[in-house]
């Protein structure tokens, strides 16, 4: 007996389904999209990308590249936008699948308006003057930006409705200026232009707090007082400034001193003398020692920082002049110091010698300084030809640190 089997005979050569002699191969191919911005020629991160027909779809990378994988040999339409805060209109282009190939094409997207705004602000001075490196701020977004060299301060993507911009600077070695703000509109899809001035605060290009005792005569008791000094620098001009104050704390007797400086035209310094019955205890020989806080203000009420000076001495007792000057051409002054061994170190300290000439007011003819030679006499010789008249005479012991004790005037006659 004879049997016939019939049926589909199984090839083991052609089992591999990418095999194109395998019954179910189907020919397949890959293609790569990379969308860019139209207008910047940029890739568009996060585009939605999609082929409608297949139900496909892929977001692009960094690169703005999308890719499809084992796409059916085909020509498909291939669409891409992107939406959110920055979005892009929809477009499309047609792309052709070829078999076990990759086919690469580019798409360029328009871009929409956006649901975001910008805002650049100028910082400028009272006087219109560009303001660099100014520091712009926005507190309710934690957003800051530096001004540049024409004061310029951009803020992109920002959220619409209204904004409050605050502007500063307070950089080291640089003008200060003070903080002020300014409301601006933020509108979708829009710059919007504003500006600021701000003010220029007042700075201390010096500030001195020195000790000075002087005599009314050889034989009077010493009379003390803190010489208060200021230069001061606002970049706005002379003119805006409006005062100069000099605070002293004394902790220890929760008292404070308030001294406003006057300005001096004929030094152009902000100048102050504070008797020494000023102080809690009425004497600045032992007053503590806490700084004196110098603060100028403005025509518009803003304040420098505070600049601190400690008077580091106090020069005690004054120098004794010999009334007894001769009436020759070249007259020798002479005077004692009995204090001058709390100055300890004479390198630190030096005597300045004065002479005024007698008219309608006294007037400066001879100044000197001297250093200290012999303790405690010391004498000078006047090495200036005086003409015939009335004349009297000073002389100061100051320290290198600026405080200073002042003889009693001497009359003479040349």
């Amino acid at each position: 007996m004879a049997f016939l089997q019939a049926g589909c005979q199984w090839d083991p050569q052609h089992s591999n389904p990418l095999d194109p002699e395998n019954y179910r191969y189907q020919p397949v191919g890959r293609v790569e999209i990379t969308i860019t911005a139209l207008d910047t020629h940029l890739p568009i991160p996060n585009a939605d990308v999609r082929i409608p027909s297949l139900d496909a779809f892929s977001l692009t990378d960094t690169l703005g590249v999308a890719s499809f994988e084992s796409l059916p040999v085909d020509t498909y339409w291939v669409t891409a936008e992107r939406g959110g805060d920055f979005p892009y209109r929809l477009d499309s282009l047609r792309m052709i699948v070829k078999e076990r190939q990759t086919v690469r094409d580019a798409l360029a997207l328009e871009a929409l308006p956006s649901a975001f705004g910008s805002v650049r602000l100028r910082v400028l001075t009272l006087g219109q003057q560009p303001i660099r490196d100014a520091t712009v701020l926005i507190s309710e977004i934690g957003r800051f930006v530096l001004s540049d060299t024409e004061g310029y301060a951009v803020f992109e993507n920002l959220p619409p409705g209204q904004m409050l911009l605050r502007a500063f600077r307070e950089t080291q070695g640089e003008a200060i200026y003070g903080r002020d703000s300014v409301e601006v509109t933020v509108v979708s899809a829009t710059q919007t232009e504003s500006f600021i001035n701000l003010d220029a605060l007042p700075s201390f290009t010096r500030a001195t707090a020195n000790s000075l005792a002087f005599g009314e005569t050889n034989e009077s008791e010493p009379v003390y007082s803190v010489q208060l000094k200021a230069e001061v620098f606002d970049p706005d001009g002379a003119f805006d400034l409006s005062r100069v104050e000099v605070q002293w704390v004394d902790i220890f007797h929760e008292d404070t001193l308030i001294v406003n400086l006057r300005y001096r035209l004929d030094s152009a310094f902000w100048a102050a003398t504070v008797p020494s019955d000023s102080f809690y205890n009425r004497t600045i020989e032992n007053a503590p020692p806490f700084p004196f806080r110098f603060q100028a203000f403005d025509e518009s009420g803003n304040a420098s920082p505070l600049t601190s000076v400690t008077m580091v001495r106090v020069v005690r007792g004054f120098p004794s002049t010999d009334p007894d000057v001769p009436p020759v051409q070249f007259p020798t002054l002479r005077w004692s110091y009995n204090e001058y061994l709390d100055l300890k170190d004479p390198t630190l300290y030096y005597y300045i010698v004065r002479v005024f000439k007698l008219s309608l007011e006294e007037e400066l003819v001879y100044y000197r300084e001297v250093p200290p030679e012999n303790f405690p006499g010391n004498s000078h010789t006047i090495d200036t030809d005086l003409p015939p008249g009335s004349y009297r005479w000073e002389v100061w012991v100051r320290d290198v640190f600026g405080n200073s004790s002042r003889s009693p005037r001497i009359s003479f006659n040349r």
